[in-house]
């Protein structure tokens, strides 16, 4: 019998929607966060942000980014959490933002 692989990135997908989908129903409408700040730490504790921090080479580090605005785009955080501010949901694609750049001059990555 062979071993049952799992696609760890597929798993933190899957959990970080379930995730999402408690928080709605425990806040009933409201926004996970309090504040910018608040959104912007728990932005960058997520899987994709996390892999994009960990990227060793150029071509990881660019795919690990396109991944990951596409879950962080503000458009569909609205769509998850539409009580919360623009400013909080743009927060996430900043720190996003943010964190590639530093890894990309970390990474000696050409800019495009």
């Amino acid at each position: 019998m062979r071993p049952c692989r799992v696609n760890l990135a597929w798993l933190a997908d899957v959990v970080t929607e379930l995730d999402h989908q408690m928080a709605q129903l425990l806040l009933r409408g409201r926004c996970p966060y309090r504040g910018i700040e608040e959104a912007r730490e728990a932005c960058m504790l997520r899987p994709d942000s996390l892999a994009l921090r960990r990227a060793s080479d150029c071509a990881t580090l660019r795919r690990a980014y396109y991944d990951g605005q596409k879950q962080v785009h503000p458009d569909r955080l609205r769509l998850l959490h539409p009580a919360c501010s623009e400013e909080v949901l743009q927060a996430c694609s900043v720190a996003m933002n943010l964190a590639f750049e530093h890894r990309r001059a970390e990474l000696g990555c050409p800019a495009r």
